[in-house]
């Protein structure tokens, strides 16, 4: 860039007769550092930008879907269980570290316990519905946590499970007031958080 620069002064000294003077060159050769400068980063961001973008297309893409729900009383807590379809578009991955955060209609924020080991000594736990029949019984294996923590879910695959948590100190009345919102978080194999939320009422499926 500087000997175009220094090709179009002589040109310009020849037409016009008469040398350029000194300070010229000083403020032309600063405009050559700037302008060379300014395309050296322009091309190195661009290339970040390539990056970037190729690696967002790398790694799992996870997408959560949750059909239903079902509280339980359990002496001085609640049991908060949630049936979940994973779905992964990207590449194999297992999950960890389930989470759920309960924010209610008074701005205050619960932090809900994984249900099932370690968290819990339980291995088992039975639904009973109000009439006192059971709804169903849930096992360690029927978690989703127990299910994907270990064998990966492939890509274009789906997996289901039961996300279970104990919930302390709220009453039902509590934990269903219209408005409160459920928000779940997980992470996959490279340590992503995926989050995903629903509010009371939430639509159990027919």
């Amino acid at each position: 860039m500087s000997g175009i620069a220094y090709v179009l002064i002589a040109l310009f000294e020849r037409y016009k007769g008469k040398p350029v003077r000194k300070y010229a060159f000083g403020l032309i050769a600063a405009g050559c550092i700037l302008c060379a400068g300014f395309l050296t980063w322009r091309d190195e961001h661009s290339k970040l930008i390539v990056v970037n973008d190729a690696l967002a297309n790398v790694g799992p893409k996870f997408r959560l879907q949750v059909p239903s729900h079902g509280l339980s009383e359990s002496g001085s807590f609640h049991i908060m269980w949630f049936e979940v379809e994973l779905f992964n578009s990207g590449q194999p991955s297992i999950t960890r570290d389930w989470r759920l955060k309960i924010h209610a209609v008074d701005h205050q924020s619960i932090d809900a316990v994984p249900w099932g080991l370690p968290f819990t000594p339980l291995t088992s736990f039975t639904n009973i519905n109000s009439d006192g029949t059971i709804n169903r019984i849930i096992s360690l294996v029927d978690l989703i946590t127990e299910r994907t923590k270990n064998v990966p879910i492939q890509s274009g695959g789906m997996t289901n499970g039961i996300a279970m948590f104990i919930i302390p100190d709220a009453s039902k009345e509590y934990l269903s007031v219209p408005g409160t919102y459920y928000e779940f978080s997980f992470r996959d194999v490279l340590d992503r958080l995926y989050t995903s939320g629903f509010s009371v009422p939430m639509p159990n499926r027919k």
